[in-house]
């Protein structure tokens, strides 16, 4: 009866330290400031954004930047989505562009880590951004419900203007005509269209419109479709052969009955 008491008091003492453990992988909601470094820079058709952030966890997270811009809508902008280390740095960058508006912006700046959203600062700038009528034409060369990658002739930002929602797309940088688009869809269904306008130094190029599906699935597809159609194409010349040879037999046989 002693042992058995002693060993629940054992069990007793060492829960404490038992959970313990677990502290040191819990994220908490408040977040010291001093973490952020934000930067702001306003060029002619875009404002651009760069923080600089360290993770002060003692777990690795994903980190990216988001902002709620409030001119003629609202619109929504995102960094690039990336993991960090904890202790680790990195530098996060967002530019925002409302084609065809002038006037005041109210942007309310957050950053999403850890399952956490922790809201930076609020700012209000003024823009004067022209309309963007140039079309850029650009290739899909793969698909999947992660990353699509695209060729667009030329260099700068591509900064996602129009895209599914909960997609949460950043801006990328477009390098030797190749971009990787980065993307994280409650459900990924192709066939989704994202709109990006291109900008470089600061000035909106024109814009470009894809459809992400996979070139590969879609030769499959038009290969398939060309098969059914030389198929359907084949039986409808069958039959027509058919009905001919069954229309001569049968002018065979009255002809051979007037005999």
């Amino acid at each position: 009866m002693v042992r058995s008491e002693i060993l629940a008091l054992l069990l007793i003492l060492a829960l404490p330290a038992a959970s313990g453990l677990q502290f040191g992988v819990e994220v908490g909601k408040d977040v010291d400031a001093s973490y952020f470094e934000l930067e702001q820079t306003n060029y002619s058709d875009a404002t651009a954004f760069n923080l600089s952030v360290e993770n002060p966890a003692s777990v690795g997270c994903n980190y990216r930047m988001r902002g709620d811009f409030y001119a003629d809508d609202k619109y929504t902008f995102y960094s690039g989505d990336s993991g960090l280390f904890p202790g680790a740095t990195a530098e996060k960058h967002l530019m925002f562009t409302a084609t065809n508006y002038t006037g005041e912006v109210e942007a309310a700046l957050y950053l999403e880590y850890c399952m956490e959203t922790v809201h930076l600062e609020n700012r209000t700038f003024e823009v004067e951004n022209g309309p963007v009528t140039e079309r850029i034409e650009s290739d899909v060369l793969s698909v999947t419900d992660r990353v699509a990658v695209l060729e667009i002739d030329g260099n700068g930002t591509l900064i996602p203007v129009e895209q599914p929602p909960l997609w949460r797309i950043g801006q990328t940088e477009l390098e030797n005509g190749n971009a990787t688009i980065n993307y994280n869809p409650p459900l990924f269904r192709d066939g989704k269209n994202v709109t990006f306008v291109l900008n470089r130094g600061g000035e909106n190029i024109g814009f470009t419109e894809i459809e992400l599906v996979d070139p590969e699935a879609s030769r499959w597809e038009k290969l398939m479709d060309y098969s059914n159609e030389l198929l359907l194409g084949g039986i409808a010349l069958l039959l027509l052969l058919l009905n001919l040879y069954q229309g001569r037999e049968l002018i065979r046989a009255q002809l051979k009955d007037l005999k």
